[in-house]
């Protein structure tokens, strides 16, 4: 949202304040700017006022700055934001305008006609410095936040705020504001995604600090420390390349989550760079309140011997009760009996593996088409992130309906692919299918289950291994691309959207995909186009346009080849332990080669074209070319050298 469109939200707001239509007392600051402007205008209703107020805006004898404070008013105080925007018949949220308001919180306001001159200049800048803020993305409305978690929309009906959570939640929140990282941690769907959401929400919405999510990728800066944000990264372990720049840059104000048995697994270095809160299951009181929630939420009412039996089965995960209700919501039931809960598996994975299975099996019998489906829905564990395009994944069950016709000799049901769908989750904003729940992972990847739906899973990865399903991924990606690229020639905006969904996840599947697609012609098209996919697959290509602009460096350590792309790499022994690393714009790679004699910061290669120069860092053991000793802190043109007490070998190769 640009400036004149915020002028013109508090001149809407001016002109409901003159006309009475809003209570001044919600607003307090405007007192005196209301008393004034009072004289100056001549309209009667509204939109007369309205218009007044533009113009006297305009004649500069109202100030932009009031005008800014009163949007900013508002836009901190969500019990008077909700007033003002039902009155007014508008629409308005902070995060759909850019957290614009907290941006201007420092500008001074007798520079802003110098500001308008140069603008297009600064803007042009801004496009340069875009890069260097390319690892995180700042979310424009609460739905894409709620997309990108796989939260449902419904997610703010039902959210539980007890003692015991918002406990946990303000304490993440305190170590992220004293300048620390924090992370929540806790058993598997025990609520730390929606901890997340709940701390994104009051930091954003009663504290007003700027907030952003952490894209995954290896690129991770400090630029946010400085322009006032905290980002949130959801199950960290996930992304050790995050972490890992997490730590070697210092990087602070970020927020987190993840599973206690997966962070207990991550090198300790990262974990210690977080200040870590414990998530406990929720109290039988609060899965009491909880299910009372869900209940007046989807209008479904639960028998009180049924609710004794549903607490117990829980286990006080919450995400239990949330599959539950939704359950009983697809099958139309307007009641919870005894009956019903007790035909509920115990247990979360139980419960979940249930839900599967019921789509695979009728009774004790196969469903026809199940072949297919689970290959579809194993496949779909195959993407980052369980998710991928809609459309592609379509592709998909037709490749797996295909295949299984000749290996199992199973039909092709459609029917049965359509009422697998309506489990997953689905983002409209990416054009986008994935698992529900990380839940749903861990029974087709990992088979957490003794349900017979695991067995089955077994049989398709026997029969349909890894590189059987990376065949399948590339031609249903091919295929889908270049009908897309054939529908967006001919209607171009109509197909955007599903354009640059399929971009995106070509993008972060890379290993499997491979590079079938001309990054910068869409990133040009995409720039065209203000919705989120098109700016969430900039920033996530921002890297890779980078990485193909720099020469690839081969080097050879120990005999061992190493590939990167970079003009200045580092060569030293890790900080905390004995091996040897290789670090280069924000990333390490960790070798297995161990040499104690090897500096912390031993050399660094410099490439400048096609030459190659190493630069002694001042190592104790010194760097030698040809048996002789080179001088610290000096370029010196090398493409074999030798460092440390023990005469490491180290080989550079420069390609452009």
């Amino acid at each position: 949202m640009g400036l004149s469109r915020l002028l013109d939200f508090g001149a809407r707001v001016v002109a409901g304040l003159i006309a009475g239509i809003i209570n001044p007392s919600l607003i307090p600051i405007t007192a005196s700017l209301i008393s004034s402007v009072k004289r100056l205008v001549s309209g009667r209703n509204v939109e007369e006022v309205y218009n007044d107020v533009l113009r006297l805006v305009r004649e500069d004898k109202i100030p932009i700055d009031s005008l800014i404070e009163i949007v900013r008013a508002i836009l901190s105080r969500r019990d008077v934001r909700e007033i003002i925007l039902r009155e007014l018949n508008v629409e308005i949220d902070p995060l759909v305008v850019d957290q614009f308001c907290f941006y201007y919180s420092s500008v001074d306001r007798e520079f802003y006609n110098e500001f308008l001159k140069f603008r297009d200049a600064i803007l042009s800048e801004l496009r340069v410095v875009r890069r260097l803020v390319s690892y995180y993305y700042v979310p424009r409305c609460v739905d894409e936040i709620r997309d990108f978690w796989r939260l449902p929309k419904y997610i703010d009906d039902v959210l539980l705020r007890s003692e015991r959570i918002m406990s946990a939640v303000e304490e993440a929140m305190d170590y992220v504001l004293g300048g620390y990282n924090a992370v929540i941690v806790g058993d598997p769907g025990v609520g730390k995604t929606v901890a997340l959401y709940v701390g994104l929400m009051d930091l954003f919405f009663k504290k007003g600090i700027n907030v952003g999510v952490l894209l995954h990728g290896s690129r991770v800066g400090r630029i946010h420390e400085e322009e006032g944000f905290v980002l949130f990264l959801d199950d960290a372990p996930r992304h050790p390349d995050v972490l890992r720049c997490i730590y070697y840059n210092n990087v602070h104000n970020v927020f987190s989550c993840a599973r206690s048995v997966d962070w207990r697994n991550i090198d300790r270095r990262f974990r210690e760079t977080f200040r870590t809160v414990v998530l406990e299951s929720l109290s039988r009181d609060e899965i009491v309140d909880l299910v009372g929630r869900y209940s007046e939420h989807f209008g479904i009412v639960v028998d009180d011997d049924a609710l004794d039996i549903i607490v117990n089965r829980c286990g006080g995960i919450p995400i239990y009760i949330r599959y539950l209700f939704e359950d009983a919501h697809k099958r139309g039931l307007s009641r919870i009996s005894r009956d019903f809960a007790e035909s509920v598996p115990e247990g979360m994975y139980e419960y979940v593996a249930s839900i599967i299975g019921d789509l695979l099996y009728e009774g004790n019998r196969r469903r026809e088409g199940a072949y297919g489906v689970a290959l579809a829905l194993r496949i779909l564990g195959d993407f980052d992130g369980y998710r991928v395009s809609e459309r592609v994944f379509d592709r998909i069950y037709d490749l797996c309906g295909e295949e299984v016709k000749r290996t199992f000799g199973d039909t092709i049901n459609y029917d049965l692919y359509l009422r697998a769908k309506e489990h997953l989750s689905r983002d409209p904003e990416t054009s986008s299918i994935g698992y529900p729940h990380d839940i749903w992972g861990d029974i087709i990847v990992e088979k957490n289950t003794k349900h017979r739906v695991a067995k089955l899973i077994s049989l398709i990865e026997n029969k349909y291994p890894m590189k059987k399903r990376e065949r399948i991924i590339r031609e249903a990606f091919r295929t889908v691309i270049r009908e897309v690229e054939e529908e967006y020639r001919v209607s171009g905006s109509k197909v955007a959207k599903e354009r640059f969904s399929i971009a995106y996840y070509v993008n972060m599947n890379r290993k499997i995909v491979g590079e079938i697609l001309d990054t910068e012609e869409i990133r040009k098209d995409a720039e065209n186009y203000d919705i989120a996919i098109s700016r969430i697959y900039l920033m996530a290509t921002e890297a890779t346009t980078i990485e193909r602009e720099l020469p690839k460096v081969t080097i050879w350590i120990g005999g061992k080849e190493y590939i990167v792309r970079a003009k200045e790499i580092e060569i030293g022994r890790d900080p905390m332990g004995t091996n040897i690393q290789i670090r280069y714009e924000d990333q390490i790679i960790d070798t297995s080669i161990m040499d104690i004699t090897v500096s912390r910061r031993h050399i660094k290669i410099i490439v400048e074209e096609k030459n190659i120069y190493i630069v002694d860092l001042g190592s104790k053991n010194g760097t030698w070319i040809d048996s002789k000793r080179i001088k610290p802190n000096k370029k010196v043109p090398a493409r074999e050298v030798s460092i440390g007490g023990r005469g490491l070998k180290i080989k550079i190769r420069v390609e452009l």
